[in-house]
């Protein structure tokens, strides 16, 4: 079964078992957040520790998808929030242009809340939920739709067969909705048919993902750090977005060069100038249908993505903690609280 398991992750793919097909919503921000867990340095979990206590990285990461259905944050509330969750790079415009097309992204969040985390006078409140916020982002733009281009909503404009002609019956898929959930449909089928049992998280995954350095392997560990550079790890935020939009060479399932998002037949857009939607080169019966190759493709894409987002979260979170004051280190040890909030019979 190892073997098979080291198969799987040789050839790059992600997987579940036992439980819904996950998106990277919920098992992709958990992993990045579990990767860059393992990750920190002993100043940076006495940083984080200072903001949210003993929580997580898996769980911080998922909880500005959460509160999406928090009575709290009403839909005018949520909607100043929202747009935190992509960044979009406007094709065909230009700086200054391009920046006031874009006021409020990713970019906020990535740019301003390293900062703001480190004044010691910000509310603890208001530093949760920033911190929660940057740590979900990290994420986020590592899903190379979540990066955009600033016309088709992150693909979510775009319709596409799976594997073979959608039946009349069955919803035609958009393509940001098959990089959430239709390619980990098929890591399930992969783990099944290579003998996999029981239950399988984000920290099983985690396990695969990591295995090539937590097995202390002297050849693999080297692979993986070839790969996973430093100089890669500690690339610009900048270079973060324009690695997700050189992956949309392989995302967009496109037969022929395309010169402009809006000419895709099998999308329709909204002007970044006008906002107003358009349908005029979509054409139904030419739809692309995504094949196994595009497919193993994805996997390919997912499992770099991640690995990197969580490697990348914890260097920023890392560099956070060398900066911050001593009275934003200062903390409670883990063990004591978890065993004060044991109780007897």
């Amino acid at each position: 079964m190892k073997r098979a398991l080291s198969y799987l992750f040789s050839v790059g793919l992600v997987i579940s078992f036992g439980q819904p097909a996950f998106s990277w919503g919920d098992m992709g921000h958990e992993t990045v957040g579990e990767i860059a867990e393992r990750h920190l340095s002993t100043k940076a979990k006495k940083f984080v520790r200072n903001i949210v206590g003993i929580e997580p990285l898996s769980l911080s990461a998922t909880w500005p998808d959460k509160v999406r259905n928090d009575s709290r944050f009403t839909a005018k509330d949520y909607s100043k929030f929202r747009p935190y969750h992509f960044h979009e790079v406007v094709f065909g415009f230009e700086a200054p242009l391009q920046t006031s097309l874009v006021k409020k992204s990713a970019d906020t969040i990535l740019s301003k809340v390293p900062k703001l985390l480190l004044d010691p006078n910000v509310e603890i409140e208001v530093r949760q939920i920033w911190y929660r916020y940057f740590v979900h982002v990290v994420g986020d733009v590592h899903q190379p739709l979540h990066v955009g281009n600033g016309w088709d909503r992150g693909a979510n404009l775009c319709k596409v067969h799976w594997l073979k002609t959608t039946p009349a019956k069955e919803k035609v898929p958009n393509l940001h909705s098959v990089w959430d959930s239709k390619i980990p449909d098929e890591f399930l089928s992969d783990f099944t048919a290579a003998g996999g049992r029981g239950w399988f998280g984000y920290y099983q995954l985690t396990n695969m993902l990591l295995e090539p350095i937590e097995d202390r392997n002297a050849q693999t560990t080297r692979q993986f750090n070839q790969e996973f550079t430093q100089d890669l790890i500690n690339l610009p935020i900048n270079g973060w977005y324009e690695e997700s939009m050189n992956e949309h060479k392989n995302v967009y399932p496109d037969k022929t060069e395309v010169t402009h998002p809006k000419d895709r037949v099998y999308c329709t857009y909204i002007d970044p100038v006008t906002k107003e939607f358009s349908n005029d080169n979509f054409d139904e019966e030419k739809l692309p249908i995504l094949d196994k190759e595009y497919i193993d493709t994805a996997k390919k894409i997912i499992r770099k993505r991640l690995i990197l987002g969580g490697l990348r979260l914890a260097a920023q979170l890392n560099e956070m903690a060398k900066l911050a004051s001593p009275e934003l280190l200062s903390s409670k040890r883990e063990s004591k609280l978890l065993q004060k909030a044991q109780l007897e019979n």
